[in-house]
């Protein structure tokens, strides 16, 4: 139980009143130091604000700056090239439809976000200075920073982010930021009131909404009110880079962008090799042709997590995932007791211990992962039983098992999960067929109809992390969800999210995330059986790289020693 002394006291009076219901929970021990950062912020709540909060409360840690760097540490020299890897991505670099990380990758070297996740409790301000909603959540009001430029060299307005934000949640533009605004944006939802202010009128309550135009949201980089497509042509964006070359599937170059609004990059010139495959990634750094990669998969990366002392690794907890999803309009997933077989002869111990090498933490079949402060841990975790699974199997009238084709989205540790998988699922007599794609293939048109990822009898695909559900909740399980490959319809769930949705309070939400978390073991639309650390590593002698479970890797103030 932490104190309450007279400066907190007299703070209170300039908090609003869910501010204040916050402090409450901490002072009782009902929400750690890492919550309270992450709900107050989500609040609007300054980070001197929640220091002096933290401090006056009997915490004196002040609160995390969550910006885990790579390499050594100490002032960055400034000046020279450095050289960057990643995987090149499936398809043409565009924000409005983001769909892998070495998209991500690239278009965070010159775009920015209104706010920034780490994958840590706070969201860091950077083209929003602050926000606030209003009594229910319904509205939210961002403050612009001003003098800030395109690295085209015209100005950003309050004009261009309202566009922004109307431009990705119109249906008609199909992009990926519908994974969160559907239902909840709609097109002129979002007006620029002044030359400081934005103002989003939700179509329903929101508690984490800055979550969701943050980084979190990949596609969310603010763009000109005019943007019309074609942005590798471009790279149009307000950061710290500006676009030199880009090659699709060979190499993207950039240069410092001297007319940026912050503090300007080290390095002077930054040029990303584009590799078809993590194993080719990996051997580039350990030959010393690049200096630093981003995401990388325990299975390809085994020799630079010896941790020998030439490399530097950077192990974030995240939420990321392989989804299974399951066709719960088709026999014989149609039957919840088939879904819940499939689950239970999963031996998600061994998948975390050998294939993640207990880089990895434990899924329950929903995804409320353990990073996550509203995740309720009451809700039991689901292990492997093979008994059980062959009598629901019986039940369901299956007694000599089935037989379940699988498609594979081969990226990460997807194909090695597929197999082990294969391999305890015979022990419950169900016979998987595997079928490998790459990432165009597997991705289609993003569409239902024509996109393996949501038409599929079964799919194992990817997912990036995020720093609230609220993507997965929507996108892959809500009736109308747009990446609701499982097809499932469930009015109860329905309920439940609308609810959980419109809660500001971590209580409230951790209560509300239990209900769903058991409807999803009940049902099992979705297995997720774990959420793997997001993995990066540079040279030893590189220090101030950024990297986040999203993908995003922030070079500004990296250097080579």
């Amino acid at each position: 139980m932490l104190r309450e002394d007279a400066r907190l006291a007299q703070m209170r009076s300039q908090h609003s009143e869910l501010e204040n219901h916050l402090i409450d929970e901490l002072l009782a021990a009902r929400v750690d130091r890492r919550g309270f950062v992450r709900r107050a912020t989500v609040l609007g709540m300054s980070m001197p604000a929640v220091a002096a909060v933290l401090s006056a409360c009997g915490s004196d840690d002040g609160p995390s700056a969550g910006t885990g760097t790579g390499g050594g540490t100490g002032a960055g020299v400034r000046g020279g090239l450095l050289r960057a890897g990643a995987i090149t991505p499936g398809r043409a670099v565009d924000p409005l439809k983001l769909g892998d990380t070495g998209s991500v990758t690239l278009l965070s070297q010159t775009g920015e976000y209104l706010a920034l996740s780490y994958g840590e409790p706070d969201l860091k301000p950077v083209l929003a200075e602050s926000w606030e909603p209003n009594a229910d959540s319904s509205v939210w009001t961002f403050k612009i920073r001003q003098g800030v430029r395109f690295n085209d060299g015209r100005p950003m307005t309050t004009r261009d982010v309202a566009a922004t934000f109307n431009r990705l949640a119109d249906p008609r533009n199909g992009t990926n930021a519908l994974e969160v605004f559907d239902g909840i944006l709609s097109p002129g939802g979002t007006r620029a009131v002044d030359a400081t202010t934005v103002v989003f009128e939700l179509d329903q309550a929101n508690g984490s909404w800055p979550w969701l135009v943050s980084s979190d949201n990949s596609s969310a980089i603010i763009l000109p009110a005019d943007y019309d497509g074609d942005w590798e042509s471009t790279f149009i964006g307000t950061g710290p880079w500006r676009k030199e070359s880009y090659t699709p599937k060979v190499r993207a170059s950039f240069v410092r962008n001297d007319d940026y609004w912050g503090e300007p990059a080290l390095a002077d010139r930054l040029e990303y090799t584009l590799f078809e495959d993590e194993v080719a990634m990996v051997l580039a750094l350990q030959a010393g042709n690049v200096d630093l990669i981003g995401s990388f998969s325990v299975g390809a990366g085994q020799s630079l997590l010896r941790r020998d002392g030439r490399f530097t690794v950077n192990a974030i907890k995240s939420a990321a995932h392989s989804n299974w999803t399951l066709r719960t309009d088709r026999p014989p997933l149609d039957d919840p007791r088939v879904r819940r077989a499939l689950a239970l002869s999963l031996n998600r111990d061994e998948l975390v211990r050998e294939l993640l090498k207990g880089y990895a933490d434990l899924g329950n079949d929903s995804p409320f992962a353990p990073v996550f402060p509203m995740t309720n841990t009451d809700v039991p975790q689901r292990a492997q039983d093979i008994e059980q699974a062959k009598a629901l199997l019986s039940q369901a009238g299956l007694t000599d098992g089935f037989d379940l084709e699988v498609t594979v989205w081969n990226v990460g540790v997807n194909a090695a999960y597929a197999q082990l998988a294969q391999n305890s699922a015979r022990d419950a007599g169900i016979r998987l067929r595997l079928t490998m794609q790459d990432t165009a293939t597997f991705l289609g048109t993003g569409e239902f109809g024509s996109s393996p990822q949501l038409d599929v009898m079964s799919g194992i695909g990817d997912w990036g992390s995020r720093g609230v559900p609220n993507a997965y909740l929507t996108a892959q399980l809500s009736p109308g969800g747009v990446r609701n490959a499982a097809h499932w319809r469930s009015a109860d769930y329905a309920r439940l999210l609308r609810t959980y949705m419109g809660e500001s309070d971590l209580q409230a939400q951790r209560r509300t995330a239990g209900q769903i978390q058991e409807l999803l073991l009940e049902q099992t639309p979705v297995i997720y059986a774990f959420f793997p650390n997001y993995l990066t590593a540079t040279t030893a002698s590189v220090q101030g790289v950024v990297p986040t479970a999203m993908g995003h890797m922030l070079l500004a103030q990296a250097s080579r020693a």
